[in-house]
């Protein structure tokens, strides 16, 4: 029997919003640095902007509404906050709050594994604090986190057997992204290895299925006729675009492949050191990081083994509250009198581990502003208020200037069929990111057709502005 008391709760409480200030003001510093990408911030920034201002969910990258792009429904819920504060800043708030929130239900979760309030705690620590999940405070905004409680929320009436409420947080969910409705559907095997009904094993693959389905044969073709898929993630580059998912059958050697790669291994072996490092241990609830952990293995794309970008996010809280699973269970084998030693003590190290992690990743050197930081800002302030006039801009100041009704930047996804002499200010960095594509407009707008159509209004430390010549330059004042 657990014995209950409110000072873990209130722990718990003052821990979430420490951690939530903590992260949100962690990205907003990096952010601010502008040394790296911040094209999906943009992107979420730009999408509910937009929505606000009369044009519903584009996609900043391909054109399109969102939803052809991502079963990313959710993001809708972030409108009214959004509408209080209009700003990139108010989406690091709401995701690392996000982030921060799943410590409440794997707290209780884990008090019904542990029978232990200090133990379950702990867990609730390493569920928030593993680097797949503690990174993605800074690793710009996305979709996912924000629907991330929901799901842990799911599997807590999952054990406590709450058929109707499972159900609608389990649809909640896979309106988050697809990976999230992935792991929804992963609960039917486990409701399986339980030995549950029928309803238990066939509803949540039913349901996932049945939204994921949907999306994607129905949803994301008319909103979005012949572009990216899903599975085109798992094709070589050259056979990506276009081709349907039987495509993936003639690929199943080259799955196994990639998944043996050594720098895939090594990231496996990362979230399971991360997780307590207890894989013979793991309780069945560590089956819902199966389908993400899968995919990042198999795809084409090497980005996905990156344990701080934000293809993880379940495989680190599903591997760690499997982990918290597998300590009850050990404890109670072996704790004998010490029980409740035993699982304050192996709580403590999954915590421990999963802080350790983060120095897989962790580098302060995105978050120092460069010595150019003050020509940036120059740059950025020659830029007209003007949310009718169309930007072209670097990767790292994307999130300074979404809040416009036409962005661009260096992809080529982003300036498909888009003629540069339309846009109205270009702004180039030659010491950024794609450092090259941004010297070769620069030569384009010396010397090309941009010469004819812009002139160049401001020039140093390798940041270049140009403004069409039909912009007033007291339009930068405005």
């Amino acid at each position: 029997m657990t014995r209950r008391s409110g000072r873990f709760p209130l722990c718990l409480a003052v821990f979430v919003i420490a951690y939530t200030v903590l992260g949100a003001g962690a990205a907003m510093v990096r952010d601010d640095a502008m040394t790296g990408s911040t094209e999906d911030t943009a992107l979420f920034d730009h999408l509910l902007w937009s929505t606000l201002h009369g044009r519903f969910a584009p996609n900043l990258t391909f054109g399109v509404c969102q939803f052809g792009v991502r079963c990313s429904f959710f993001v809708l819920v972030l409108l009214p906050f959004y509408w209080l504060a209009q700003d990139p800043d108010t989406l690091f708030v709401l995701q690392s709050l996000a982030i921060g929130l799943c410590a409440v239900p794997s707290f209780l979760l884990a008090r019904r594994w542990l029978a232990h309030e200090g133990a379950a705690f702990l867990v609730a620590v390493a569920v928030v604090a593993h680097p797949a999940v503690l990174s993605q405070n800074v690793n710009q905004v996305h979709e996912a986190q924000f629907a991330l409680p929901v799901l842990v929320w799911a599997a807590l009436l999952f054990e406590r057997e709450r058929f109707g409420p499972f159900l609608v947080a389990c649809a909640v969910a896979c309106l988050g992204k697809e990976n999230l409705a992935a792991a929804v559907f992963m609960f039917g095997p486990v409701a399986a290895i339980q030995r549950r009904k029928w309803r238990w094993i066939l509803a949540p693959s039913v349901l996932a299925t049945t939204i994921l389905g949907g999306f994607t044969l129905f949803v994301a073709p008319a909103l979005n006729p012949g572009g990216e898929r899903a599975w085109h993630h798992f094709l070589p580059d050259g056979q990506a675009h276009g081709q349907g998912l039987a495509a993936l059958a003639t690929q199943a050697d080259e799955f196994v492949r990639r998944a043996l790669q050594p720098g895939r291994l090594a990231y496996l072996g990362k979230c399971i050191l991360s997780a307590g490092a207890v894989l013979p241990l793991l309780g069945p609830l560590s089956i819902l990081a199966l389908p993400e952990l899968l995919v990042n293995m198999t795809v084409a794309s090497g980005s996905f083994t990156v344990l701080h970008y934000h293809f993880s996010l379940t495989v680190g809280v599903f591997l760690v509250l499997g982990a918290a699973q597998g300590i009850g269970r050990l404890c109670t084998w072996f704790g004998g009198r010490n029980l409740a030693l035993c699982r304050l003590g192996l709580s403590g190290l999954l915590a421990a581990l999963a802080v350790a992690g983060n120095l897989f990743w962790l580098d302060l050197r995105p978050f120092r502003k460069p010595a150019r930081h003050s020509t940036q800002l120059a740059a950025l302030a020659l830029v007209p208020e003007d949310p009718n006039l169309s930007v072209l801009a670097p990767h790292g100041m994307l999130s300074k200037l979404s809040r416009r009704h036409q962005l661009y930047y260096l992809d080529r996804r982003s300036l498909h069929g888009k003629d540069l002499t339309a846009i109205h200010v270009i702004i180039l960095d030659l010491n950024g990111v794609v450092a090259g594509a941004n010297r070769h407009v620069a030569g384009l707008m010396r010397d090309g057709p941009g010469a004819r159509s812009h002139r160049a209004v401001f020039e140093k430390d390798g940041m270049l502005v140009f403004f069409r010549r039909d912009i007033p330059l007291s339009a930068a004042t405005s």
